[in-house]
């Protein structure tokens, strides 16, 4: 009985560890994404002050 509650702790412990990677990676994924949308905008407003000012 001591193992199988072991064995359940452990699974606890590694679906945690786990789950807070894949947190982890769609977190940084949703960075890039907003840094690039930003990046984008940025350069768009940048190339329409450029040619509004000629």
């Amino acid at each position: 009985m001591s193992l199988s509650l072991a064995g359940i702790i452990a699974y606890f412990l590694w679906d945690s560890i786990n789950g807070e990677i894949i947190f982890s990676s769609a977190i940084r994924q949703s960075l890039v994404n907003v840094a690039k949308e930003i990046e984008d905008q940025e350069v768009e407003y940048y190339y329409r002050a450029v040619n509004c000012a000629d």
